[in-house]
C-alpha cells in the first residue's frame, strides 16, 4: 500500500518507516509513557505537577467549548525515577480516584505503594479545592504533585487505568473517550502539565496551592523517620512520618516545623528530655504558620520514650494526641523564679527560708496547684497594676504575701501575663 507518490519524496508504508523502527499509530500504544522535564539543577525536594483538572458535579451544563471537564476521576498508574550519579532508584503503583459525594462536595482517594530504597521515594500529594467563581456548577480542582528528593531525577509514568465519570458527549472535551477522541488524546491531555512545566521548590508549591486541602499517602513503604538533634528553633519536615527528638543541647526549644502540607500527621517521640516545645496561639483563627498549637496553649517536653501527635491544617500544627499527662510535678527547693515548662503541680520543699515571686514558661489559661510539704517557702504578692501586673508575677488574695503551712494548697492560673489566685484550702 502507497501513503503518497514515491516520485514526490513519499515513500511506502514499509518494515523501516512502519513498524520494525517508526510508530504512526501511537494512539494504540497498548504501554504509553510520559516524562517529565529533567529536574536539572543541584536542588533537592522539588516537585513535578502530575495533573491539574477540573471536576463538575454537572458536567453537561459547562457547554461544548470547555475542553477539560468530567464528573469524577479514576486513575491509576506505574511510575519509576532514576538518579543515576548514585544509583538510587525508585517505582511504584499509584491509584487516584476524586468523585462528588450527595451533599455537594467530593471524595478524594489517593493510594501510592513504593518498592524503592530509602531517601529516594517518590512522594505524591493530591490537593483539591472549590472553584467559587464557576457560578453554572459545584466545580473542583484538581492538582496531583510527586516530590522527587534528589537532585537531577525525572519521573515517568505509565498509565493503565483512566476514566472520567458521568459526562455527557463532548467533541470538544479531550478527557472524554468518544468518536473525536482517542485513548492517547485524552492521556495526553491529561498530563499536559507534567510533560512540559519544570519541577518546583516548596515554597512555590506552598504558594500555588494556598487554600487547598490535601490528601497525602506516602504508602507503607514510604514511610519517613528523621531525627532532630538540635541547634535551631524550627526544623524542615517535609514528608516525615516520624520524629524523633533527640537534641544534643540540655535545653533546646523547638516552635516551627517548616514544610507541612494539610493533612500531614506527624509524631513526635523522646529519646531525651531536652527538648521544650513552644506552643504557638490560636489567635481568633489566625495563628502564624509553622508553628504548633498545644493542649492548652502549653509548652512542653515530652517525658523520655512518650509520643505526642500533630495533625497540619493550612499550614500549621495542632495537637491531637498524646500518651503522658502535662501535668508534671516540679519540686521546688529555693530561688526566687521557678520554670514551669511541663509542670502542672509544684511542691514547695524548701528546707530553709526562702521566697518565690515568679512563675516563667506559662501560657494563657494554664492552671497550677501549689501545695507545701515544708512550712519555709513564702510567695510573695506583686501588685494588679489595674489589670497590668508585672509579667510573669504572682497576684494573691487579699494583695498579701503568704507563707504556705505544711499541707496548705493554692491554685493559680494564667491571666493578663501574671499568674493569679483562684482558690486555697486554708
Amino acid at each position: 500500500m502507497l501513503f503518497g507518490d514515491n516520485n514526490k519524496g513519499i515513500l511506502s508504508l514499509n518494515e523501516v518507516n512502519h513498524n520494525e523502527k517508526l510508530n504512526p499509530h501511537s494512539q494504540y500504544d497498548r504501554f504509553l509513557t510520559y516524562n517529565s522535564p529533567s529536574n536539572g539543577t543541584s536542588t533537592s525536594n522539588l516537585y513535578f505537577k502530575i495533573f491539574d483538572i477540573n471536576i463538575q458535579q454537572n458536567p453537561s451544563a459547562m457547554g461544548h467549548s470547555y475542553e477539560q471537564y468530567a464528573n469524577g476521576l479514576i486513575l491509576n498508574f506505574h511510575y519509576y525515577s532514576a538518579y543515576t550519579s548514585n544509583r538510587s532508584y525508585d517505582e511504584g503503583v499509584v491509584s487516584v480516584i476524586a468523585t462528588f459525594n450527595g451533599s455537594g462536595g467530593i471524595n478524594p482517594f489517593l493510594c501510592s505503594k513504593s518498592f524503592g530504597t530509602n531517601g529516594t521515594k517518590i512522594e505524591f500529594y493530591l490537593f483539591y479545592k472549590q472553584n467559587t467563581d464557576n457560578t453554572i456548577t459545584t466545580e473542583y480542582n484538581l492538582k496531583l504533585y510527586a516530590k522527587v528528593s534528589n537532585n537531577y531525577m525525572n519521573l515517568s509514568i505509565i498509565p493503565y487505568v483512566f476514566n472520567t465519570v458521568g459526562q455527557s458527549y463532548n467533541y470538544y472535551n479531550k478527557l472524554y473517550l468518544s468518536v473525536g477522541t482517542n485513548h492517547k488524546e485524552r492521556l495526553d491531555s491529561l498530563f499536559y502539565n507534567f510533560q512540559n512545566d519544570s519541577a518546583i521548590s516548596a515554597t512555590d508549591l506552598s504558594s500555588v496551592t494556598s487554600g487547598y486541602s490535601t490528601v497525602t499517602d506516602y504508602g507503607a513503604a514510604a514511610i519517613k523517620s528523621v531525627t532532630y538533634s538540635g541547634g535551631s528553633t524550627t526544623f524542615d519536615v517535609t514528608g516525615v512520618t516520624y520524629l524523633l527528638l533527640a537534641s544534643s543541647s540540655l535545653s533546646q526549644v523547638l516552635t516551627t516545623l517548616t514544610g507541612g502540607v494539610t493533612g500531614q500527621t506527624i509524631t513526635l517521640i523522646s529519646y531525651n528530655e531536652r527538648t521544650s516545645l513552644t506552643s504557638g496561639t490560636f489567635n481568633n483563627g489566625s495563628p502564624t504558620s509553622n508553628t504548633m498549637i498545644l493542649k492548652n496553649d502549653c509548652n512542653v517536653v515530652i517525658p523520655r520514650g512518650r509520643t505526642l501527635t500533630l495533625k497540619n491544617y493550612n499550614g500549621v500544627w495542632y495537637e491531637i494526641a498524646r500518651d503522658f499527662l502535662c501535668d508534671g510535678t516540679i519540686t521546688y527547693t529555693n530561688g526566687s523564679t521557678l520554670d514551669l515548662t511541663n509542670g502542672g503541680i509544684i511542691v514547695l520543699s524548701a528546707t530553709s527560708t526562702a521566697t518565690l515571686s515568679t512563675f516563667t514558661g506559662g501560657t494563657t489559661g494554664q492552671e497550677i496547684t501549689v501545695v507545701a510539704t515544708t512550712s519555709n517557702t513564702t510567695l510573695s504578692n506583686n501588685t494588679f497594676n489595674n489589670g497590668s501586673p508585672t509579667a510573669n508575677t504572682i497576684i494573691l488574695k487579699s494583695a498579701t504575701n503568704v507563707t504556705l503551712a505544711v499541707g496548705n494548697v493554692i491554685k493559680l492560673k494564667y491571666m493578663l501575663g501574671a499568674w493569679i489566685e483562684i482558690a486555697r484550702n486554708f
